[in-house]
C-alpha cells in the first residue's frame, strides 16, 4: 500500500532508483491523531534504502499522513549515510 509513497520519497532525497526490504522497515510510531476509532493514522517509518546486492546506502525516517482519501509524506529526515564500494560509485 505504501510502497510508491516510500519509493517518491527516497528518490526525491538519494534522486536515483533505490531499493528497500519490507522486512527491515521499522515502524517508530502509529497514531490517530484525531482518537480513537477514527479513520486517519500518522506513521513514522525507518527504511535502510541500498543498491546493489543490498548495499545499505543510508539510513531515513518518513512520516505519512494516512487517510482515506490518500496518503501524504509529512516529513522525511535522512538520517546517516554510509559509503559505497568503489564499484558502484
Amino acid at each position: 500500500m505504501l510502497d510508491e509513497n516510500i519509493q517518491d520519497g527516497l528518490h526525491s532525497y538519494y534522486k536515483k532508483f533505490v531499493q528497500y526490504d519490507l522486512f527491515d522497515i521499522k515502524v517508530l510510531k502509529a497514531i490517530r491523531p484525531a482518537g480513537y476509532r477514527t479513520f486517519g493514522f500518522l506513521l513514522k517509518l525507518q527504511v535502510r534504502p541500498f543498491v546493489g546486492a543490498h548495499n545499505t546506502i543510508g539510513i531515513d525516517n518518513i512520516t505519512f499522513e494516512i487517510s482515506p482519501s490518500g496518503v501524504i509524506m509529512k516529513n522525511f529526515e535522512h538520517l546517516k549515510s554510509f559509503e559505497l564500494p568503489p564499484y558502484l560509485r
